[in-house]
C-alpha cells in the first residue's frame, strides 16, 4: 500500500475521475458546517421547551437547591447561582463548615440522607484532628477550655504556626493563606464529591442525564439525516450537499450509481459515531474515539488505489468527479 498524491487527478478504467481529497475534505466540512447549525437551531428553539416538558429543568432545580442547602454553591448579589470559587480560602472553609456541621448534622431537615457529623466527627475527619491521647499532624489544633484542656466541643483552629511571627492577632502568613486555600479546596471538592455521589442525588442525576442524552438524541439524529442521507437519496448521483457544490458523486467501484440501501449504509457510520459521542458519559474517551475514527476512516484515502475511506471500502463506493465520466457514471 503506497501513499497516493490526494490532488493528482485519476481517472480509472471504468471511465470516472476519483475525487481529489482535497475537494472531499471541503464537501465534508460544508456538510459537518450544515448539520451544525441545524443541530444548533434545533437546540435554542425546542431544548428549553421540551426540558420543561420533559422534567429536567425541575431535576435541575432540585439538584442546584441540594447544592445551596449544603453550601456548595452561593447566590452572588445579582442573583447568580455559582460554584465557590476565588482565591481566598474563608469562602471555602465556610462552604466545608455548612456541608458537614449543618447540612449533613444528626437533626438535619435539609439533607435527604445526612451523614451525621458532629463536631467531634469534623474534627477528626476533616480537619484530622487527633483523638483524646493521640497526636497528628494536623494544620489544625483544639481549642481550649477554661482549664487549658482541648475542647472537644468547638471546631478546631488554625495553629498558631501559619501567622505572621507565629501570633494570631498578626493574621496568616502568606505560607498560611497558600496552606489553608489549598487545603479548603481540597476539602470543598471532596464534599461535593460526597454529595453527587449520595443515593438522593443519583436517584435524579441518573434519570436527568439519560433525558437529556434522549433529547438531544431527538436533535442530533434528524438533522444528520437531513444533512447526510436525504440529499443522498434524493440526487440520483447520492451527493450531499457539500459533494454537490463541490461537483463530486458517489457511485459503485463499477461506475454505476448506488442502491437507496447503499446510500444509507454509508450514513451509518456516521450515526454511530454520534451514539458514541452522545452516550458515553466521559467525553476524553468518546471525543478521541470518534475524532479517531474519522481520521482513520478518510486516512484511508491517502493509501487506497480508488482513494477509499473505510465506509468506502466495506460498501464497494467511490467518490468521484461528476464533471469527469463517462455517461453511465454518476447520472443525475
Amino acid at each position: 500500500m503506497s501513499l497516493t498524491r490526494p490532488d493528482k487527478e485519476v481517472i480509472t478504467p471504468e471511465g470516472y475521475a476519483l475525487a481529489p481529497l482535497f475537494l472531499r475534505a471541503v464537501a465534508m466540512a460544508v456538510d459537518a458546517a450544515l448539520a451544525s447549525a441545524l443541530i444548533a437551531g434545533l437546540y435554542f428553539a425546542l431544548f428549553n421547551p421540551l426540558s420543561k416538558a420533559t422534567g429536567i429543568n425541575s431535576d435541575t432545580d432540585k439538584l442546584i437547591n441540594y447544592r445551596l442547602d449544603g453550601g456548595l454553591m452561593v447566590e452572588d448579589s445579582d442573583g447568580m447561582v455559582h460554584d465557590v470559587n476565588g482565591s481566598e480560602y474563608k469562602p471555602y472553609q465556610e462552604a466545608v463548615e455548612k456541608y458537614y456541621l449543618v447540612y449533613n448534622a444528626p437533626d438535619s431537615t435539609l439533607c435527604p440522607e445526612p451523614l451525621n457529623f458532629d463536631v467531634a466527627k469534623y474534627n477528626e475527619e476533616i480537619l484530622k484532628l487527633p483523638k483524646p491521647g493521640l497526636t497528628s499532624d494536623s494544620y489544625f489544633v483544639y481549642q481550649k477550655d477554661s482549664y487549658g484542656e482541648n475542647d472537644y466541643t468547638k471546631v478546631g483552629i488554625i495553629k498558631e504556626y501559619y501567622f505572621v511571627d507565629h501570633d494570631r492577632s498578626k493574621g496568616l502568613s502568606e505560607e498560611g493563606k497558600t496552606v489553608m486555600l489549598t487545603f479548603y479546596q481540597e476539602k470543598y471538592n471532596e464534599a461535593y464529591t460526597s454529595m453527587t455521589d449520595s443515593s438522593y442525588y443519583q436517584a435524579i442525576m441518573g434519570p436527568m442525564q439519560w433525558k437529556t442524552k434522549l433529547l438531544m438524541s431527538a436533535m442530533a439524529f434528524p438533522s444528520l439525516i437531513a444533512v447526510y442521507a436525504l440529499p443522498a437519496l434524493i440526487f440520483k448521483n447520492g451527493a450531499t450537499l457539500g459533494k454537490k457544490l463541490m461537483k463530486l458523486c458517489v457511485c459503485s467501484v463499477e461506475g454505476f450509481d448506488l442502491a437507496w440501501w447503499r446510500k444509507l449504509l454509508r450514513v451509518a457510520p456516521l450515526l454511530v459515531s454520534c451514539a458514541l459521542f452522545l452516550f458515553v458519559d466521559d467525553l476524553f474517551v468518546s471525543f478521541p474515539m470518534v475524532g479517531a475514527f474519522f481520521l482513520i476512516s478518510l486516512g484511508f484515502g491517502l493509501f487506497t488505489k480508488r482513494r477509499q475511506a473505510v465506509h468506502d471500502i466495506m460498501l464497494l463506493t467511490v467518490v468521484a468527479r461528476e464533471d469527469v465520466k463517462k455517461e453511465e457514471v454518476c447520472t443525475k
